[in-house]
């Protein structure tokens, strides 16, 4: 069975027992989220270039001395994107849904003690979406990409920030203000 259509089974399957919640990100803006301090994103839709693309990823979350792994597919649509999340043994933990303009919805079908699923959202946009339209979207920092585009450094006012390498099998996030590291592997 495909683990795309894994996931979607065990998402309808516990549907039911989920709950259901949006998340503001921002009171006065939806969209904005705080990616570290005095610095925010604005979130946005995904250019036309990833529109219509879907990611499966092992996730591996790195965050205060605990690391958890998620079997994840991301969906990028024309008004934002859809994260699905499920354990490595199968259990489902989450789906989130942005979408430009409106609250981040998430579903929650386990609570658990992890990183805050809007900064997933964030940290997504940051690795994937183009320079320009980052560096359009944050506020007090700016990006940059060195080796060939192999990595990406995010600064404000001249400290760093994150630090993101994509390696030739992985993709590897540090947030240094926040102490997080995310690992990104693809299961293509």
């Amino acid at each position: 069975m495909s683990v795309k259509l894994m996931l979607a089974a065990l998402v309808f399957m516990l549907c039911g027992c989920s709950s259901n919640s949006n998340v503001g990100v921002n009171q006065n803006n939806v969209n904005q989220v705080d990616i570290a301090e005095a610095v925010t994103l604005q979130l946005t839709a995904p250019p036309g270039s990833l529109v219509n693309q879907s990611k499966n990823q092992l996730l591996t979350i790195t965050y205060q001395g605990k690391e958890n792994q998620l079997l994840t597919q991301l969906e990028l649509t024309e008004q934002g994107l859809n994260l699905v999340a499920v354990s490595p043994q199968g259990l489902p933990l989450f789906e989130l849904v942005f979408v430009e303009g409106q609250a981040l919805k998430q579903k929650k079908y386990v609570e658990f003690d992890m990183l805050p699923l809007p900064y997933i959202i964030s940290d997504i946009q940051l690795v994937y979406w183009p320079l320009a339209a980052l560096n359009a979207a944050l506020t007090d920092a700016v990006i940059t990409e060195n080796e060939n585009g192999k990595e990406r450094i995010i600064k404000s006012d001249g400290n760093l920030i994150i630090s993101i390498v994509k390696g030739t099998d992985s993709i590897s996030y540090k947030h240094f203000q926040r102490g997080y590291q995310l690992t990104i592997l693809p299961m293509e």
